[in-house]
């Protein structure tokens, strides 16, 4: 399960992208952002796809993970304290 989840996310994920044909180009590598290549209306259209999957998939992680850390670790910590008062009244 620890294994499976980051991979199956990271696969979809990246399917997703790549169905949607957003990897374009950067100045250094391939990334998510818009065809530098298009002009016109296509312009306007491409950089709004390119906005949207790259606060999906870059900024949104970000911020989600560490509300996950903090929740879970306060999970464990209770339960832990709750263990050790149980242990120490008996």
């Amino acid at each position: 399960m620890l294994h499976g989840v980051p991979i199956f996310v990271s696969l979809l994920s990246a399917m997703v992208i790549l169905s949607l044909d957003a990897f374009n180009p950067n100045m250094t590598c391939c990334y998510i952002g818009p065809d530098p290549t298009c002009e016109g209306s296509e312009s306007k259209r491409s950089y709004g796809d390119a906005d949207i999957l790259f606060g999906v998939f870059s900024v949104g992680p970000y911020v989600v993970l560490p509300f996950v850390i903090v929740s879970t670790m306060s999970i464990i910590y209770q339960a832990v304290l709750l263990q050790e008062k149980t242990r120490t009244l008996y």
